[in-house]
């Protein structure tokens, strides 16, 4: 009696024990599942939340220059807030995998000044500065993907009025695919003709943006 109870507490045992690493392997599977392929809404605040991937800061005298990579997921999903069908997600997702899309911030870092007026002195100094970063900015970033340079194709400046105080310009590049089959390092070339700093660079570790998490649009709103 006593050698049949402790084969039966052995057996139990021995079940219970692989019961439990089968539980612990499906949870660490789905686990990883659920940050290679995230839901519209998981994968805007997992975007937000790792800004030590996308984002790349530099000081220079009492000014600031950032950049943040904006990956075609994330550019199509802010284009498309109240689009609830997946399909045409899908296309402008697929569409916008041809090109590299940054956010360019230009801010001063502790006056808080408005550095759109920064050392200039009269209307037309202002006029001038913002006419350049309207239409002429873009001749001044080049992109640099692994062992190949392209220019800016387009560049969007921010225009707030006053209500931003830093210079914030989206800017797109050509992507050359397949991107992911080589993950290659990023950097964002910039020459400074605001404030005269010269070329201010901004690196990406290609093989953390490879692994960004994959977006599904299916069976999901966006609200």
């Amino acid at each position: 009696m006593i050698l049949q109870t402790m084969l039966s507490g052995l057996l139990m045992k021995n079940i219970m024990t692989k019961s439990s690493w089968y539980i612990i392997s499906i949870l660490f599977i789905t686990g990883c599942s659920s940050v290679s392929e995230l839901n519209p809404e998981e994968y805007l605040n997992f975007y937000i939340n790792n800004a030590d991937v996308i984002v790349n800061k530099k000081n220079i005298g009492t000014l600031y220059f950032k950049a943040t990579y904006l990956s075609p997921e994330y550019m199509a999903l802010k284009m498309n807030k109240s689009e609830k069908y997946s399909d045409s997600l899908e296309f402008e997702i697929k569409d916008r995998s041809n090109f590299f899309y940054f956010n360019f911030e230009i801010g001063e870092n502790e006056s808080g000044q408005d550095v759109l007026n920064k050392d200039i002195s009269t209307p037309e100094e202002l006029f001038s500065r913002i006419e350049y970063l309207s239409f002429k900015v873009q001749n001044d970033f080049m992109l640099l993907v692994g062992n190949d340079t392209f220019p800016c194709l387009m560049s969007q400046y921010e225009r707030t009025f006053g209500l931003n105080k830093s210079i914030v310009i989206t800017c797109m590049f050509e992507r050359v695919n397949p991107f992911q089959d080589r993950c290659p390092d990023i950097t964002l070339e910039f020459y400074d003709n605001l404030f005269r700093n010269g070329y201010v660079k901004l690196a990406f570790d290609g093989d953390k943006i490879c692994e960004l998490p994959k977006l599904n649009i299916y069976n999901h709103d966006i609200e």
